[in-house]
């Protein structure tokens, strides 16, 4: 009798998983064999990776550093703005480099708005009104900027009045290694 229940709740267990099997959903035997997705890369992984695919170069070839005004054929990052929208930068990115841009740093108070464009689009429009409040006087923002080798980026600002500003921006460049040296 007791080798008879032991078959027969083995028989019933087999039984069950074979219904289970047969009857279960596609997706779930299909979210099952899913490989488990890589984690978000970060701006700059992103734009790494795209300088180096569109450049066709290794990792070793590629210099990361931070943004210069140079890079914008500024020597300092000073304008004079007039009230109104005004162009403070725009340059084409030079060949065989890409330029993040991702914040910048500001302790005044006469620019309210940048307006960053990379081609002909209009990518960003920050509010910058703030930051004289904040204690850091730096402003970063969660969707950074890329702009592309030979890409004409052009900067705007908003002044409520004439003068001279400090505008700081803050980026990485992505640049065959080579190109600046110091």
């Amino acid at each position: 009798m007791k080798t008879t229940s032991i078959i027969l709740i083995g028989v019933v267990a087999v039984g069950a998983g074979l219904l289970y099997l047969f009857t279960r959903k596609k997706e779930e035997a299909i979210r099952i064999a899913e490989p488990v997705p890589e984690s978000p890369k970060t701006p700059e992984e992103e734009a790494l990776s795209k300088a180096m695919g569109e450049m066709r170069l290794s990792r070793e070839d590629i210099v990361v550093r931070n943004l210069l005004p140079s890079d914008f054929g500024l020597t300092t990052f000073s304008f004079n703005v007039n009230p109104g929208w005004n162009t403070i930068i725009s340059n084409s990115v030079p060949d065989q480099t890409y330029i993040l841009l991702k914040g910048l740093f500001y302790t005044g108070t006469n620019v309210t708005q940048v307006k960053i464009s990379i081609g002909a689009a209009a990518r960003e429009v920050w509010s910058i009104s703030g930051i004289a409040a904040m204690e850091n006087k730096v402003y970063r923002d969660m969707t950074p900027s890329l702009a592309s080798q030979n890409q004409l980026i052009r900067i705007e600002v908003y002044a409520q009045n004439a003068g001279t500003e400090n505008i700081n921006f803050d980026g990485q460049v992505f640049e065959k290694r080579g190109i600046t040296l110091g």
